[in-house]
Protein backbone atom coordinates (compact mmCIF):
# COMPACT_ATOMS: atom_id res chain seq x y z
CA UNK A 1 0.00 0.00 0.00
CA UNK A 2 1.22 3.23 -0.59
CA UNK A 3 2.65 5.79 2.62
CA UNK A 4 0.30 8.18 3.82
CA UNK A 5 2.16 11.26 5.14
CA UNK A 6 1.21 12.15 8.51
CA UNK A 7 -0.09 15.76 8.57
CA UNK A 8 1.94 18.46 8.88
CA UNK A 9 4.63 16.83 6.82
CA UNK A 10 5.60 19.02 3.96
CA UNK A 11 2.13 20.75 5.18
CA UNK A 12 0.36 17.60 3.88
CA UNK A 13 -3.31 18.06 5.49
CA UNK A 14 -2.90 21.07 6.48
CA UNK A 15 -3.06 22.76 2.41
CA UNK A 16 -5.47 21.10 0.36
CA UNK A 17 -3.12 21.41 -2.62
CA UNK A 18 -0.09 19.26 -1.41
CA UNK A 19 -1.28 16.09 -2.30
CA UNK A 20 0.45 12.79 -3.07
CA UNK A 21 1.00 11.37 -6.41
CA UNK A 22 -1.57 8.48 -5.68
CA UNK A 23 -4.08 11.69 -5.49
CA UNK A 24 -2.29 13.69 -8.13
CA UNK A 25 -3.21 10.59 -10.67
CA UNK A 26 -6.92 11.04 -9.91
CA UNK A 27 -7.16 14.84 -10.40
CA UNK A 28 -5.19 14.12 -13.90
CA UNK A 29 -7.51 11.14 -14.58
CA UNK A 30 -10.91 13.34 -13.18
CA UNK A 31 -9.59 16.03 -15.10
CA UNK A 32 -9.71 18.59 -11.80
CA UNK A 33 -6.12 20.13 -12.13
CA UNK A 34 -7.49 22.75 -14.83
CA UNK A 35 -4.20 24.77 -15.92
CA UNK A 36 -1.80 25.48 -12.92
CA UNK A 37 0.89 27.78 -13.36
CA UNK A 38 3.53 25.87 -11.74
CA UNK A 39 3.45 22.47 -9.94
CA UNK A 40 6.73 21.29 -7.90
CA UNK A 41 7.27 17.69 -6.92
CA UNK A 42 9.26 16.35 -4.15
CA UNK A 43 10.82 13.31 -3.83
CA UNK A 44 11.21 10.61 -1.47
CA UNK A 45 8.94 11.74 1.21
CA UNK A 46 8.73 9.29 3.84
CA UNK A 47 11.69 7.18 1.98
CA UNK A 48 14.56 6.54 2.10
CA UNK A 49 14.94 8.09 5.75
CA UNK A 50 17.30 5.78 7.84
CA UNK A 51 15.66 3.24 11.15
CA UNK A 52 12.49 3.69 12.40
CA UNK A 53 12.59 4.96 16.21
CA UNK A 54 9.65 3.04 17.01
CA UNK A 55 7.58 2.91 20.26
CA UNK A 56 7.53 -0.40 22.54
CA UNK A 57 4.24 -3.10 21.70
CA UNK A 58 2.96 -5.25 24.11
CA UNK A 59 2.75 -7.99 22.27
CA UNK A 60 5.96 -10.66 21.15
CA UNK A 61 8.00 -7.83 22.70
CA UNK A 62 11.16 -9.67 21.19
CA UNK A 63 10.25 -10.93 18.08
CA UNK A 64 10.86 -9.50 14.85
CA UNK A 65 6.73 -9.19 14.02
CA UNK A 66 6.97 -6.90 16.89
CA UNK A 67 9.26 -4.99 15.29
CA UNK A 68 7.66 -4.59 11.87
CA UNK A 69 4.39 -4.57 13.41
CA UNK A 70 6.09 -1.43 15.33
CA UNK A 71 7.07 0.32 12.10
CA UNK A 72 3.48 -0.19 10.52
CA UNK A 73 1.35 0.69 13.34
CA UNK A 74 3.24 3.25 15.60
CA UNK A 75 6.71 4.53 13.81
CA UNK A 76 6.78 8.12 15.10
CA UNK A 77 5.91 10.87 12.43
CA UNK A 78 8.91 11.92 11.83
CA UNK A 79 10.07 9.15 10.28
CA UNK A 80 9.74 7.13 6.82
CA UNK A 81 10.77 4.17 5.78
CA UNK A 82 14.66 3.32 4.43
CA UNK A 83 14.61 1.76 1.46
CA UNK A 84 14.07 3.28 -2.15
CA UNK A 85 10.71 2.45 -3.20
CA UNK A 86 11.89 2.06 -6.95
CA UNK A 87 9.00 3.49 -8.78
CA UNK A 88 8.04 6.33 -7.19
CA UNK A 89 10.80 8.39 -9.86
CA UNK A 90 9.17 7.00 -12.47
CA UNK A 91 5.43 7.65 -11.24
CA UNK A 92 6.48 11.30 -10.85
CA UNK A 93 8.26 11.36 -14.28
CA UNK A 94 5.25 9.83 -15.49
CA UNK A 95 3.06 12.82 -14.15
CA UNK A 96 4.97 15.71 -14.97
CA UNK A 97 4.96 14.15 -18.85
CA UNK A 98 1.36 14.16 -18.31
CA UNK A 99 0.97 17.40 -16.94
CA UNK A 100 2.95 19.37 -19.28
CA UNK A 101 1.06 17.44 -22.31
CA UNK A 102 -1.87 18.49 -21.79
CA UNK A 103 -0.54 21.84 -20.49
CA UNK A 104 2.46 22.78 -22.52
CA UNK A 105 2.80 26.19 -20.80
CA UNK A 106 2.87 24.98 -17.08
CA UNK A 107 6.17 25.18 -15.51
CA UNK A 108 6.82 21.48 -13.82
CA UNK A 109 9.95 21.29 -11.55
CA UNK A 110 10.76 18.05 -9.41
CA UNK A 111 12.64 18.46 -6.52
CA UNK A 112 15.28 15.29 -5.72
CA UNK A 113 17.91 13.88 -3.69
CA UNK A 114 18.73 11.18 -6.48
CA UNK A 115 16.76 10.08 -9.68
CA UNK A 116 16.62 6.51 -9.76
CA UNK A 117 15.00 5.25 -13.38
CA UNK A 118 15.74 1.87 -14.42
CA UNK A 119 14.88 -0.51 -17.56
CA UNK A 120 12.96 1.90 -20.47
CA UNK A 121 12.18 4.43 -17.77
CA UNK A 122 15.59 6.26 -19.01
CA UNK A 123 14.09 6.78 -22.17
CA UNK A 124 10.96 8.37 -20.22
CA UNK A 125 13.20 10.73 -18.29
CA UNK A 126 14.71 12.14 -21.50
CA UNK A 127 11.24 12.47 -22.92
CA UNK A 128 10.10 14.47 -19.57
CA UNK A 129 13.65 16.93 -20.55
CA UNK A 130 12.42 17.08 -23.66
CA UNK A 131 9.51 19.03 -22.43
CA UNK A 132 11.46 21.14 -20.57
CA UNK A 133 10.46 19.82 -16.68
CA UNK A 134 12.84 20.84 -14.68
CA UNK A 135 14.86 18.71 -12.05
CA UNK A 136 16.31 20.41 -9.03
CA UNK A 137 18.53 18.70 -6.77
CA UNK A 138 18.20 19.27 -2.99
CA UNK A 139 21.05 18.34 -0.11
CA UNK A 140 18.30 16.39 2.63
CA UNK A 141 19.87 18.66 5.50
CA UNK A 142 17.80 21.42 3.97
CA UNK A 143 14.81 19.96 3.17
CA UNK A 144 12.72 21.87 1.09
CA UNK A 145 9.99 24.13 2.97
CA UNK A 146 5.90 24.91 2.16
CA UNK A 147 4.11 27.54 3.48
CA UNK A 148 1.43 29.96 2.16
CA UNK A 149 1.99 33.01 0.07
CA UNK A 150 0.16 36.69 0.49
CA UNK A 151 -1.28 35.48 -3.09
CA UNK A 152 -3.06 32.34 -1.78
CA UNK A 153 -0.16 30.77 -3.61
CA UNK A 154 1.90 28.00 -2.28
CA UNK A 155 5.38 29.03 -1.25
CA UNK A 156 8.10 26.28 -1.41
CA UNK A 157 11.68 27.21 -0.36
CA UNK A 158 14.73 24.95 -1.42
CA UNK A 159 18.07 24.94 -1.19
CA UNK A 160 19.57 24.19 -5.17
CA UNK A 161 22.30 22.15 -4.61
CA UNK A 162 24.00 22.63 -8.36
CA UNK A 163 23.12 26.37 -8.04
CA UNK A 164 24.59 27.18 -4.34
CA UNK A 165 21.75 29.18 -3.52
CA UNK A 166 18.03 29.48 -1.99
CA UNK A 167 15.34 29.49 -4.41
CA UNK A 168 11.83 30.37 -3.48
CA UNK A 169 8.83 28.63 -5.70
CA UNK A 170 5.43 30.30 -6.03
CA UNK A 171 3.30 27.08 -6.81
CA UNK A 172 -0.39 26.33 -7.36
CA UNK A 173 0.44 21.91 -6.38
CA UNK A 174 2.55 20.66 -4.40
CA UNK A 175 2.92 16.77 -5.44
CA UNK A 176 4.80 14.03 -2.70
CA UNK A 177 6.14 10.92 -4.16
CA UNK A 178 5.49 8.49 -1.21
CA UNK A 179 6.46 5.19 -1.05
CA UNK A 180 5.43 1.28 -1.23
CA UNK A 181 4.98 0.34 2.03
CA UNK A 182 4.10 -3.80 3.46
CA UNK A 183 0.73 -3.67 4.96
CA UNK A 184 0.05 -5.05 8.50
CA UNK A 185 -1.91 -7.79 7.29
CA UNK A 186 0.91 -8.93 5.38
CA UNK A 187 3.26 -9.28 8.76
CA UNK A 188 0.56 -11.12 10.38
CA UNK A 189 -0.15 -13.49 7.54
CA UNK A 190 3.60 -14.19 7.34
CA UNK A 191 3.57 -15.35 11.16
CA UNK A 192 0.79 -17.36 10.27
CA UNK A 193 2.22 -19.33 7.40
CA UNK A 194 5.74 -19.46 9.05
CA UNK A 195 7.71 -17.03 6.37
CA UNK A 196 10.49 -15.00 7.01
CA UNK A 197 10.08 -11.50 6.98
CA UNK A 198 12.65 -9.07 4.94
CA UNK A 199 14.48 -6.35 7.36
CA UNK A 200 11.76 -4.02 5.22
CA UNK A 201 9.16 -5.63 6.19
CA UNK A 202 8.47 -7.39 2.73
CA UNK A 203 8.00 -11.26 2.82
CA UNK A 204 11.39 -12.84 1.73
CA UNK A 205 12.06 -14.87 -0.84
CA UNK A 206 14.13 -18.15 -0.52
CA UNK A 207 16.78 -16.58 -2.96
CA UNK A 208 16.93 -13.72 -4.67
CA UNK A 209 18.08 -15.00 -7.63
CA UNK A 210 17.77 -18.25 -8.21
CA UNK A 211 14.53 -19.15 -6.03
CA UNK A 212 13.13 -15.17 -7.07
CA UNK A 213 8.96 -16.20 -6.19
CA UNK A 214 9.36 -18.96 -3.65
CA UNK A 215 9.42 -19.12 -0.27
CA UNK A 216 11.07 -21.46 2.94
CA UNK A 217 7.31 -23.43 2.78
CA UNK A 218 7.02 -25.14 -0.12
CA UNK A 219 3.64 -24.97 -2.32
CA UNK A 220 3.63 -20.75 -1.03
CA UNK A 221 5.08 -18.39 -3.83
CA UNK A 222 5.39 -15.03 -3.90
CA UNK A 223 3.78 -12.43 -7.03
CA UNK A 224 3.48 -8.81 -7.24
CA UNK A 225 4.44 -6.76 -4.44
CA UNK A 226 4.66 -9.07 -1.60
CA UNK A 227 8.00 -9.31 -1.55
CA UNK A 228 9.16 -5.51 -2.31
CA UNK A 229 8.08 -2.22 -4.43
CA UNK A 230 7.64 -3.38 -7.86
CA UNK A 231 6.29 -1.44 -11.48
CA UNK A 232 3.39 -3.18 -13.19
CA UNK A 233 5.72 -5.15 -15.71
CA UNK A 234 7.60 -6.51 -12.83
CA UNK A 235 4.37 -7.44 -10.86
CA UNK A 236 3.15 -9.18 -14.00
CA UNK A 237 6.45 -11.21 -14.68
CA UNK A 238 6.40 -12.45 -10.75
CA UNK A 239 2.82 -13.56 -11.36
CA UNK A 240 3.75 -15.48 -14.17
CA UNK A 241 6.74 -17.12 -12.70
CA UNK A 242 4.55 -17.93 -9.31
CA UNK A 243 2.20 -19.40 -11.61
CA UNK A 244 4.34 -21.52 -13.02
CA UNK A 245 6.14 -22.47 -10.14
CA UNK A 246 2.61 -24.05 -8.95
CA UNK A 247 1.95 -25.48 -11.82
CA UNK A 248 4.71 -27.89 -11.46
CA UNK A 249 3.64 -29.16 -7.81
CA UNK A 250 0.37 -29.37 -9.14
CA UNK A 251 1.14 -31.82 -12.19
CA UNK A 252 3.48 -34.13 -10.00
CA UNK A 253 1.28 -37.31 -8.54
CA UNK A 254 4.19 -37.28 -5.59
CA UNK A 255 5.65 -34.95 -3.26
CA UNK A 256 9.32 -35.68 -2.45
CA UNK A 257 9.50 -34.83 1.39
CA UNK A 258 13.36 -34.06 2.76
CA UNK A 259 15.48 -37.19 4.22
CA UNK A 260 15.79 -35.60 7.53
CA UNK A 261 12.94 -35.29 9.09
CA UNK A 262 11.87 -35.87 12.93
CA UNK A 263 10.20 -39.07 14.54
CA UNK A 264 8.07 -39.40 17.24
CA UNK A 265 8.50 -41.86 20.33
CA UNK A 266 5.08 -42.46 22.02
CA UNK A 267 6.16 -44.27 24.52
CA UNK A 268 7.73 -41.29 25.64
CA UNK A 269 5.48 -38.74 24.40
CA UNK A 270 3.79 -37.14 26.80
CA UNK A 271 1.51 -34.75 24.57
CA UNK A 272 2.63 -31.51 26.55
CA UNK A 273 2.21 -29.40 22.97
CA UNK A 274 5.70 -28.24 22.98
CA UNK A 275 6.56 -29.14 19.95
CA UNK A 276 3.70 -27.86 18.26
CA UNK A 277 4.18 -24.43 19.66
CA UNK A 278 7.91 -24.22 18.48
CA UNK A 279 7.75 -25.88 15.12
CA UNK A 280 8.41 -22.94 12.70
CA UNK A 281 6.81 -25.12 9.86
CA UNK A 282 3.86 -26.40 11.84
CA UNK A 283 4.99 -30.08 11.57
CA UNK A 284 3.71 -30.80 14.72
CA UNK A 285 0.39 -31.81 15.83
CA UNK A 286 -1.13 -33.42 18.89
CA UNK A 287 -3.32 -36.00 18.28
CA UNK A 288 -5.04 -38.15 21.23
CA UNK A 289 -2.60 -37.25 23.59
CA UNK A 290 0.47 -38.15 21.31
CA UNK A 291 2.54 -35.57 18.97
CA UNK A 292 2.43 -36.82 15.12
CA UNK A 293 5.02 -35.72 12.93
CA UNK A 294 3.65 -34.11 9.37
CA UNK A 295 6.46 -35.62 7.29
CA UNK A 296 5.47 -33.20 4.34
CA UNK A 297 5.70 -29.87 6.06
CA UNK A 298 9.33 -31.00 8.28
CA UNK A 299 12.42 -29.63 6.94
CA UNK A 300 14.43 -31.23 9.68
CA UNK A 301 15.63 -27.75 12.10
CA UNK A 302 15.64 -30.39 15.02
CA UNK A 303 13.85 -27.61 17.28
CA UNK A 304 11.30 -29.97 18.61
CA UNK A 305 14.39 -32.72 19.39
CA UNK A 306 16.42 -30.41 21.38
CA UNK A 307 13.28 -28.94 23.07
CA UNK A 308 11.77 -31.99 24.34
CA UNK A 309 11.54 -32.09 28.00
CA UNK A 310 10.87 -36.36 27.63
CA UNK A 311 13.54 -36.95 24.72
CA UNK A 312 10.80 -38.18 22.66
CA UNK A 313 11.64 -36.98 19.09
CA UNK A 314 15.03 -37.64 17.34
CA UNK A 315 15.89 -36.60 13.78
CA UNK A 316 15.73 -39.42 11.21
CA UNK A 317 19.46 -40.33 10.02
CA UNK A 318 20.70 -38.05 12.83
CA UNK A 319 20.13 -39.67 16.02
CA UNK A 320 21.86 -39.00 19.40
CA UNK A 321 23.73 -42.32 18.92
CA UNK A 322 25.00 -41.63 15.60
CA UNK A 323 26.49 -37.99 16.66
CA UNK A 324 27.86 -39.69 19.57
CA UNK A 325 29.74 -42.59 17.23
CA UNK A 326 31.02 -39.58 15.13
CA UNK A 327 31.95 -37.99 18.30
CA UNK A 328 33.68 -41.11 19.36
CA UNK A 329 35.24 -41.99 15.97
CA UNK A 330 36.94 -38.40 15.51
CA UNK A 331 38.55 -39.22 18.90
CA UNK A 332 40.08 -42.53 18.08
CA UNK A 333 41.68 -40.94 15.15
CA UNK A 334 43.72 -38.21 17.32
CA UNK A 335 44.78 -40.93 19.64
CA UNK A 336 42.39 -39.78 22.23
CA UNK A 337 40.30 -41.72 24.70
CA UNK A 338 36.85 -42.30 23.96
CA UNK A 339 34.75 -42.07 27.67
Amino acid sequence: MNYQPPKGLYQYGVYDRVVTQLEMDELLKEGKLEKPERVVMIQCVGARKGEIRAYELGAFPKSDTARLLRKILKARKEEGWPYCSKICCMNAIKNAVLIKTRCPETDVIILYGDIRVYKEYEDFYSRARDLEVKFVKHIEEATPEISMGPDNKLRVLVYDALAARKMELPCDWVVLSTPLRPRKGQVLLARMLKIPISPDGFLMEAHLKLRPVDTQMDGIFLAGTASGPKDVPESIISAKAAAARASILLANKKMKTEALTSIVDEELCIGCGLCEEICPYSAHQIEEGKSKTIEALCRGCGACAADCPRRAITMLHFTDQQILAQVKAALVAEGLEAR
